[in-house]
């Protein structure tokens, strides 16, 4: 069906797609139906014809594909009429929250899970200060237990 439309496109259009997708002279001929004494012909012709800017090359990708292997083309490429299972979300917290929790960590003590769950980072983030803290504020963030057992956090002053 394609070839039988590329055989009624003009020269401009026809020099467009050879200038596009640049397929060898024996799959030129297999595509346009022509022999070579023509193809010489119309090879002279790009003298006096310029390729179509505005012409949409990319459903003619089918014929050329063997040649081509993955062709950047004008149409949005539809992930979701290929996919077949959904594409796994990488690991690992955004880094948006961890900056959030480390501006405000108090300079009181105060319960260091309780911190984390309304932070929603994790402990060990909280604990690698050294790591994680791209703040710049002053004073050090301590996490450790108090006398009770309990695990708290604070920066110094």
């Amino acid at each position: 069906m394609l070839q039988e439309k590329i055989k009624n496109l003009s020269w401009t259009q026809n020099l467009a797609i050879i200038e596009h997708y640049k397929p060898t002279e024996q799959k030129l001929g297999e595509i346009f139906g022509i022999s070579t004494k023509q193809l010489a012909d119309f090879k002279s012709l790009g003298i006096f014809f310029k390729p179509d800017p505005a012409f949409d090359v990319s459903p003619y990708y089918i014929l050329f594909e063997t040649i081509v292997p993955s062709i950047k083309t004008s149409v949005p490429f539809d992930r979701e009429a290929f996919d077949t299972e959904k594409v796994k979300k990488r690991p690992g917290r955004p880094g948006k929250n961890i900056i959030n929790a480390f501006w405000s960590v108090p300079s009181e003590p105060t319960d260091a899970i309780e911190f984390a769950k309304k932070s929603e980072v994790s402990l060990s983030v909280l604990r690698q200060s050294k790591r994680f803290d791209k703040t710049n504020l002053s004073g050090k963030v301590h996490v450790r237990k108090n006398k009770d057992g309990l695990l708290m956090i604070w920066r110094d002053k």
